[in-house]
């Protein structure tokens, strides 16, 4: 009974393992990869402390894929609210899709230690007409 017990705990955590082991941060499932159909494709810069543009402004409503490259060192992007969490290293990009279906201003910051100026590798995304993301 406890062998049984053992081999079954033992599948469940390889099966766990093997889908961590292929999975890859992005938002909400979509690939990024240019298969899915977005609005608009905005790309970011990454480098030590800053992204280029620090200010992504995108409207409601939109479908955007960001695509995130590093002129350095590894780097990663996030926006919580949005449930992004990229990480780009030196030659490879990393992208992912969402649609923008909130309006506001949210943080953009840096998910991979780059050095010792990593608290402020920030940026703001803003979604919405207004100066802040709020509809007239």
């Amino acid at each position: 009974m406890k062998s049984s017990r053992l081999i079954i705990v033992t599948l469940a955590l390889t099966a766990v393992l093997a889908a961590l082991a292929f999975w890859r941060p992005g938002s909400g499932g979509d690939p990024g990869d240019g298969s899915v159909p977005v609005d608009r494709t905005i790309e970011i810069t990454a480098r030590q402390f800053s992204y280029t543009p620090d200010t992504v402004r995108v409207g409601l409503g939109e479908r955007v894929r960001l695509v995130l490259r590093t002129e350095d060192v590894a780097h990663g992007l996030a926006v919580r609210e949005y449930g992004i969490n990229l990480v780009a290293t030196r030659g490879d990009a990393a992208s992912a899709v969402f649609t923008a279906d909130r309006p506001g201003r949210f943080p953009m910051y840096c998910t991979v230690y780059c050095g010792t100026g990593h608290p402020e590798h920030l940026g703001t995304l803003i979604v919405g007409d207004g100066e802040d993301g709020e509809q007239p």
